[in-house]
C-alpha cells in the first residue's frame, strides 16, 4: 500500500481558497441579517413633545411611525414609511377628492398584512390638538389596538 503525501508546493504556500470562501460567507450572511441602516420612517422636521414621563419602547419591531403636522386648513400633514423596502417617506392624506380617506385605507392595508401591528405617533410640539384628533379617530377606525406617542425628555 502506497501512501499519498502532500505536495510539495503546499508546504511553502497553503491553500487560503477554502478559508476566504467560508469568511465571504460569513460576511454576507450578516450583512442580511444585521439592521445596519434601517430606514424607520422618522421625519427629522417634526419636532416632538417634551414629557418626563413616559416609557422606552423596548421592541420597535412592527411598528409604524406616522408623523403628524399642521396643514391646510384643519387637514393635518401625516407621512409614513409608505415601503418598508426602499425606506421611502411619503404623504398619506387624511381626505381625497373622492370623499376617500387614504389614510384609513393605508391603516387597514397594514393591518390585513401585520396583525401585530403598532402605530407610533409623531406630532410636532407647535401643533394644535385638533390635527392630532384627526390622525387619532383615523386610527381607532382602522381597529389599530396598540397605539403609542412618540416624545423626549427634557435635558
Amino acid at each position: 500500500m502506497r501512501r499519498t503525501h502532500i505536495p510539495q508546493s503546499h508546504f511553502n504556500h497553503p491553500n487560503v481558497t477554502p478559508l476566504i470562501d467560508v469568511v465571504m460567507c460569513l460576511i454576507i450572511f450578516f450583512m442580511l441579517v444585521a439592521k445596519i441602516g434601517v430606514a424607520e420612517g422618522v421625519d427629522k422636521d417634526v419636532n416632538v413633545p417634551l414629557s418626563r414621563l413616559g416609557q422606552e419602547l423596548k421592541d420597535r419591531g412592527n411598528a409604524l411611525i406616522l408623523n403628524v403636522r399642521a396643514g391646510i386648513a384643519d387637514e393635518p400633514l401625516v407621512t409614513a414609511q409608505t415601503d418598508r423596502d426602499s425606506g421611502e417617506i411619503a404623504e398619506v392624506k387624511l381626505s381625497d377628492n373622492r370623499g376617500g380617506n387614504p389614510l384609513l385605507d393605508f391603516l387597514r392595508q397594514q393591518r390585513d398584512s401585520n396583525p401585530e401591528l403598532k402605530v407610533n405617533v409623531r406630532s410636532d410640539q407647535e401643533m394644535e390638538y385638533r390635527f392630532q384628533e384627526k390622525v387619532l379617530i383615523t386610527c381607532m377606525q382602522a381597529k389599530i389596538r396598540n397605539l403609542n406617542f412618540n416624545t423626549q425628555q427634557p435635558q
